[in-house]
């Protein structure tokens, strides 16, 4: 799948499939054979545009997006602390540009990232989303990898 091998218990952050996104289902039913512990974006309250990430376990809610979060997030993650986070996208470049759905909550959320290279960010895409060009900006924050249905393509 990548090159980024984790042992059991690693803490992996996941997004919950919406819409036309790649299904998450197979990896999340993999990476829990596997023993890693598997954490969703939780978005915070809208003033803030924050996110944050909890335990994929328990009941489930919709967030304003209508996509689905744990009910309960007390038990929150800052970003930082996860090992690999596995991120949707709607475009990738050949230098691990990711365009997103345009809120944001990706880049903010790993800002702290720049410069760093935890925790791994892995795009998951089909290989029609590969783009040939696009623009980085400052505050975009960069991948190491996509997993499409035809490869692996690494960055860095």
């Amino acid at each position: 799948m990548h090159d980024f091998p984790l042992p059991p218990g690693a803490r992996v952050g996941i997004y919950l499939t919406h819409g036309s996104e790649l299904d998450t289902a197979p990896l999340i039913a993999m990476a829990q054979r596997r023993g890693w512990r598997l954490y969703v974006p939780v978005l915070l309250p809208s003033r803030t545009r924050g996110m944050v990430f909890a335990p994929l376990d328990g009941p489930m809610q919709r967030n304003r997006y209508g996509i689905s979060q744990p009910a309960d997030s007390t038990l929150r993650l800052h970003p930082r602390w996860l090992d690999l986070v596995y991120v949707p996208l709607v475009a990738f470049g050949s230098r691990g540009e990711r365009l997103g759905s345009g809120a944001g909550y990706y880049d903010r959320a790993f800002t702290f990232r720049h410069g760093r290279n935890r925790p791994r960010l892995v795009g998951l895409a089909f290989e029609c989303q590969q783009a040939p060009a696009l623009q980085l900006q400052p505050w975009d924050v960069a991948l190491d990898a996509v997993v499409t249905e035809r490869a692996t393509h690494r960055f860095r």
